[in-house]
């Protein structure tokens, strides 16, 4: 895992200026730093390195091809890098290589094959810059699911490219950006927070012939894996574990000390109940977990390690520990971003990386193979849609609303939760309230997607677009079914949020993170299948559940999951209430980044006192706030 930096401009280079940029990516590479230049084409490139495999001067970079006719800096792994130098010995046998890291593999693979084709032979996580010396060509592309980040400033007459926006120097606020955080909590590729910055979209490259010119292509893109009806569950589920084992083990190699991040839930136990499966060494195994009894799954980590016999650590979270890492978040995440498991994801890699450098972890699974309560929800909600006229729809979505304002609901909670087998009726009855006032299925995506609704009324007027039309415009959304949102999570909720949060949070700690639920064969097989293979009723995951329980007892699986959520709603009405109100009374920045203050107040009273279950808007606003106060110089 590395820090990727360069620049290429119609002007001479400030060579002292453009290493100080990259270097405030340290975190990312620690190990050693490198910077090639070109003068005669105004190129730079720089490298930070976090040594993961061939610790040698071997595999630093930026680093040169044997014709010498490109110039590499890139962050990532090719976990099949071996597998590709005997692609490469076969076609070339004069090829020597100088050591043993999978970046000269990668290089070779270019020299020989071209840079797309290339690609498409990789299976791994990446961020690449490239410099052809020859065609004066500037090569940026990105890996499939979009775990590791790239992103580029275009002005007037250079590009810079880098891994985190730290290193770039930008200020204008781009408002469209701040529609799309407060509904969703994140920023989408290609928007950033600032105008001219964006993302390289996963599976893109961008071939720039000038520092002012490119052209966008893609070397894979999951709209092309179909759905194949003839898969039986049986051959679901075999195929599942051969493939699983698989990634597992080519995820394990590495030079240095390597563990897993066990939260006690379904994914993560899969990941390392495989890696003690494929490994003739324990596995070293980390969680953490929350004095508040309904977020913690540190109990049920602890009997899976126990089970499998793992090296385990666990650590304890409480809201002072929380209080300590909010004034970080700004500097760790670069733009608003505000998933609220970042302060447990941050803690988790902190502690970790006292005793290993590289983690795998378990992300990826609900998406890829249909784990979310949102996907059960869409077609029980599909089917009330369809058989309720929607004048009584909307009369029931006020009713509720006005039953969420009611600020004694003791009584009746328990007998909703009991009668609509609801686990969290507030939160719960506030979603089926906004559920029920769509009038068709894209209405019902967004409503379950998005975490602000009414409207974004929290907006001024003329700065308010419509969050769900912006998405359609970014992903070109369809509206069958199950099967869109599980590929819009893909594209959008995946890579924008879940691996956006593990990239910082382990980069901050100079730990890298991989996920072998996001190898290139499990994605396209994973989406490959049909639904009814994947949910059961009112349980998805059936394959990954099905290879558990070959290795782990059920009763200890059974326990519900909760995943690295925080108990945000509790934290926002108890310890942490001064420290919003604080940024909340700030209302020149609220009215300069196009927030209505009333309105936001008022919403914020009705969140305090009538029990409103708004945590996850306010996360979004409160995140907002905060970096406006350590990066906008406008506000």
């Amino acid at each position: 895992m590395c820090g990727v930096m360069g620049q290429w401009s119609e002007k001479a280079i400030c060579k002292n200026e453009f290493i100080q940029q990259a270097k405030r990516m340290t975190h990312r590479g620690p190990d050693h730093f490198g910077s090639w230049f070109n003068n005669n084409n105004n190129i730079a490139l720089a490298h930070l390195r976090l040594s993961i495999l061939d610790l040698s001067a071997f595999g630093n970079q930026p680093m040169e091809s044997f014709s010498s006719r490109y110039v590499l800096s890139y962050n990532g792994e090719i976990y099949n890098f071996l597998s590709l130098k005997k692609q490469i010995i076969k076609a070339d046998p004069s090829i020597a290589f100088n050591g043993s890291s999978d970046t000269e593999v990668l290089l070779t693979a270019i020299e020989l094959f071209g840079f797309k084709e290339a690609l498409k032979k990789c299976v791994g996580m990446f961020a690449i810059a490239l410099w052809d010396k020859r065609d004066h060509l500037l090569y940026l592309a990105r890996d499939r699911a979009g775990e590791k980040p790239l992103y580029y400033h275009l002005g007037s007459d250079f590009v810079t490219f880098s891994s985190e926006i730290k290193a770039i120097t930008a200020q204008d606020l781009c408002y469209k950006s701040i529609n799309l955080f407060l509904a969703q909590g994140n920023i989408p590729a290609p928007q950033t927070i600032y105008k001219n910055v964006f993302k390289v979209h996963p599976g893109e490259i961008l071939i720039f012939s000038s520092p002012t010119n490119f052209k966008s292509e893609f070397y894979w893109d999951l709209d092309g894996i179909k759905v194949d009806n003839s898969l039986s569950q049986s051959q679901v589920n075999k195929n599942f574990e051969s493939l699983f084992l698989d990634s597992v083990r080519s995820q394990m190699m590495a030079d240095v000390p390597l563990g897993a991040f066990l939260s006690g839930g379904i994914d993560s136990s899969a990941v390392v109940s495989a890696m003690a499966e494929v490994s003739d060494k324990q596995v070293k195994t980390y969680s953490i977990g929350f004095n508040e009894q309904n977020y913690d799954e540190s109990v049920s980590a602890k009997k899976i390690s126990s089970h499998l016999g793992t090296d385990h650590h666990e650590f304890i979270l409480n809201e002072d520990d929380a209080l300590n890492v909010i004034p970080k978040l700004q500097n760790i995440y670069c733009e608003p971003f505000a998933d609220s498991s970042q302060i447990p994801t941050f803690l988790l890699c902190q502690e970790t990386k006292k005793d290993v450098t590289v983690c795998l972890s378990g992300d990826g699974g609900d998406e890829i193979f249909g784990g979310y309560r949102r996907y059960i929800d869409l077609q029980r909600f599909k089917r009330l849609i369809d058989s309720t006229p929607y004048f009584l729809r909307v009369k029931i979505s006020k009713f509720l609303k006005i039953y969420q304002g009611i600020k004694n609901k003791q009584f009746f909670d328990p007998l909703l939760k009991q009668l609509l087998s609801l686990s969290h009726p507030s939160e719960q009855l506030y979603k089926i309230s906004n559920v029920l006032a769509q009038r068709d299925l894209r209405g019902i995506f967004y409503s379950l997607a998005l975490q602000w609704h009414d409207g974004l009324n929290i907006l001024q007027d003329e700065f308010y677009s419509d969050p769900s039309t912006e998405l359609d415009t970014i992903f070109g959304s369809s509206f069958d079914g199950v099967d869109d949102l599980r590929r819009l999570d893909v594209k959008n909720y995946l890579p924008n949020d879940i691996l956006v949060k593990l990239d910082r949070a382990g980069m901050a700690n100079s730990l890298e993170t991989r996920i072998p639920f996001l190898d290139k064969n499990l994605i396209e097989f994973g989406l490959s299948i049909p639904l009814n293979l994947l949910i059961h009723g009112s349980q998805g995951k059936i394959p990954i559940r099905e290879f558990l329980k070959k290795r782990i007892p059920a009763d200890i699986m059974n326990s519900p999951k909760t995943g690295f959520g925080v108990p945000i709603e509790h934290w926002l009405r108890g310890r942490l209430r001064p420290w919003a109100e604080d940024l909340l009374g700030e209302s020149q920045v609220l009215e300069q980044i196009g927030l209505d203050r009333d309105a936001v107040l008022l919403s914020w009273h009705n969140f305090q006192n009538q029990g409103l279950p708004l945590h996850h808007g306010f996360w979004n606003i409160l995140m907002l706030l905060s970096w406006c106060r350590v990066h906008a110089s406008g506000c």
